[in-house]
């Protein structure tokens, strides 16, 4: 079974963390690569890209990937146009889409983050989960694109709490 994810986070801008409190294990994998602007000189927690590969034998892998969109004070525009999709949100909320969640509405520079994953490996499933409410928690934003804008601490109790398949 192959799990494919992506879940949306809507948060007012804030410094990100260091990319390595993601996915732990990918890091820490005798073979894997990563990529991402937080590499550049001068981004440090301005970063808005994030690719880590973990490789097993038998040219299987797993991916995990995060783009952010900044609604003001970007660094560059997005040269990836997956990321200037993101944008999208930013016109949601101008539009009154969001006036119901308080922390988005209100945000001053909305941010928009997709969080990514592709993986075979269950565990690699819910590290997944785990970094999105890293993400979460950091953030203090919301996960958009699920059945409810989830906080932190709902996305771990509803998402990642009761699951048969991520186990605790």
């Amino acid at each position: 079974m192959m799990f494919l994810c992506e879940i949306i986070i809507l948060y007012d801008d804030i410094d990100l963390p260091d990319v390595g409190v993601f996915c732990p294990s990918y890091w820490e994998a005798q073979h894997f690569d990563s990529d991402g602007d937080f590499y550049y000189y001068g981004i440090e927690s301005r970063w808005t890209n994030l690719e880590l590969l973990k490789f097993y034998g038998d040219q299987e892998q797993s991916s995990f990937d995060v783009n952010v969109y900044r609604e003001k004070n970007r660094l560059y525009e997005p040269g990836i146009l997956e990321v200037s999709d993101l944008s999208r949100y930013i016109g949601y909320k101008n539009q009154g889409r969001y006036k119901n969640v308080d922390s988005i509405h209100q945000a001053s520079n909305l941010c928009v983050a997709s969080l990514c994953v592709e993986t075979s490996r269950i565990e690699d499933y819910r590290e997944f989960l785990m970094a999105v409410h890293t993400f979460l928690s950091h953030t203090h934003g919301r996960a958009a694109n699920l059945k409810q804008f989830f906080t932190a601490d709902e996305f771990m109790t509803e998402v990642i709490g009761p699951s048969p398949y991520v186990g605790n």
